[in-house]
């Protein structure tokens, strides 16, 4: 019996498992975090769309397309609501000669027989001015910008139509108008 190895006896362990390898249930955060960032996506669209409704102003025209009003600060005499229609209506063979679809056109103000008519479509807009000369409509000048000084002066365009200023292509200035000395000047 010298030889005899005796057992010891064996007390059950569990496993060690290190704290690294435990794992937080990712399985429940990640939904939860991809569906905090779709509604947040969600809200910033809406809200941009809310502003950007907020900052345009539809208005009904001839052929009853709505669109986004020319950022013009109306100066001069406006024409009265019920002429502006008619003055419209006249003017709209040579306005849209090709009979465009989705093009909206307003008379955003007058001086005698010079018009500033803002004009937009699905993708973009602008301004021009137009004369009356007899029965018929001339457009003078045309963009979204300063207005040349150089075609201002030769057509007797209305300071109040621009609002007293314009652009010189040749010297890169603003000329504004001078009502004492009835002229154009540098700023």
């Amino acid at each position: 019996m010298e030889n005899e190895i005796i057992p010891t006896p064996q007390i059950p362990q569990e496993p060690i498992i290190p704290s690294e390898i435990i794992k937080p249930k990712k399985k429940i955060l990640l939904p939860i975090i991809i569906g905090l960032i779709f509604i947040l996506l969600i809200g910033i669209i809406f809200y941009q769309q809310k502003q950007i409704k907020k900052l345009s102003v539809q208005k009904p025209i001839v052929g009853n397309v709505p669109t986004t009003e020319p950022t013009v600060i109306p100066t001069a005499t406006p024409v009265p609501t019920i002429d502006k229609n008619i003055i419209l209506k006249e003017m709209m063979p040579f306005l849209n000669p090709s009979n465009r679809p989705n093009v909206t056109y307003e008379i955003i103000k007058n001086d005698g027989n010079y018009y500033l008519v803002g004009f937009s479509d699905t993708v973009s807009g602008g301004a021009s001015i137009w004369k009356k000369e007899g029965e018929k409509y001339r457009s003078l000048l045309g963009g979204e910008g300063l207005w040349n000084c150089e075609i201002v002066i030769k057509e007797n365009i209305p300071p109040t139509l621009i609002n007293d200023s314009c652009y010189d292509e040749k010297t890169y200035e603003t000329l504004t108008y001078n009502e004492q000395t009835e002229k154009w000047e540098k700023q």
